[in-house]
């Protein structure tokens, strides 16, 4: 049996809102922001370390993200690159470094952006430094596994009360 590390920790980033896609870890990919607090967010990321939240909206809107529409899993990911196109949007490289929950989402003091305190969790197989799975619990596993179990023992009980007779074509 492999032996595993998980790492838990708190942090605090600023929250750039995906419209179309998703971030993951371990992926590096391009994303445009078009709306003034993901720009404003990623600006502050970088100037901050480079380190940034991605969530992508429940429904996304041509305005503002609403606080109350966005997902509460998203990747922390480092931003590599940063471009702005003539249409006024921010095109970013980001490399996803892990999953996060949302513990809370708030306005970061100068209202420019929306800031997330996150709980991240990374499970290291083997003592190594690569990364095998990150934000992942074995209960839902195990509940999943039982639920099936559950049905097939149900499914092998009708199975066998039933009677099976010939019929000719």
């Amino acid at each position: 049996m492999p032996n595993y590390l998980e790492k838990i920790y708190e942090t605090t980033l600023p929250v750039a809102v995906l419209r179309e896609g998703a971030a993951f870890p371990l992926i590096s990919s391009t994303f445009e922001l078009s709306d003034r607090l993901s720009q404003s967010a990623a600006e502050a990321a970088e100037t901050g370390g480079g380190r940034v939240f991605l969530v992508s909206e429940a429904l996304p809107s041509e305005g503002e993200p609403a606080v109350s529409g966005l997902y509460n899993i998203g990747t922390v990911a480092k931003i590599k690159q940063s471009i702005r196109t003539p249409e006024g949007k921010l095109r970013i490289l980001a490399e996803g470094q892990v999953r996060a929950s949302v513990a809370e989402y708030k306005f970061s003091e100068s209202d420019a952006y929306i800031s997330a305190e996150l709980i991240c969790k990374t499970i290291l197989v083997d003592g190594t430094s690569r990364i095998y799975a990150s934000f992942l619990s074995t209960e839902p596993i195990s509940r999943l596994r039982r639920i099936c179990v559950r049905r097939s023992v149900h499914l092998s009980e009708s199975i066998n009360s039933c009677r099976i007779y010939p019929t000719r074509l």
